[in-house]
């Protein structure tokens, strides 16, 4: 029984650990696509976006320093989402 018990929660660490891997993942993903939006899409973004992206970026960048990797990946998705509603010409939400 008890080598049930340490081969669940083996398995439970293992799960968690790759979550956690997962959303760093995502984190630093997002970023790289903030990047990506900077270089090649910026002379197309309306208005201040691109002053957005700069500053979503240093947020997310401070959080992911902080450990709070979901605060990283919401400023980034929201961001990006804005972005690319800007360069179709929904003019995101801001």
């Amino acid at each position: 029984m008890r080598y049930k018990f340490a081969l669940l929660a083996s398995i439970a660490i293992s799960v968690f650990s790759i979550q956690s891997h997962a959303a760093d993942n995502l984190c630093d993903l997002n970023l790289e696509k903030i990047d990506e939006v900077l270089v090649t899409a910026s002379q197309n973004l309306e208005g201040g976006a691109t002053d957005n992206l700069k500053q979503a970026k240093k947020e997310a960048l401070a959080a992911k320093k902080a450990g709070d990797i979901d605060k990283c990946i919401n400023l980034t998705q929201r961001v990006l989402s804005n972005a690319e509603n800007s360069t179709m010409g929904g003019g995101g939400s801001r």
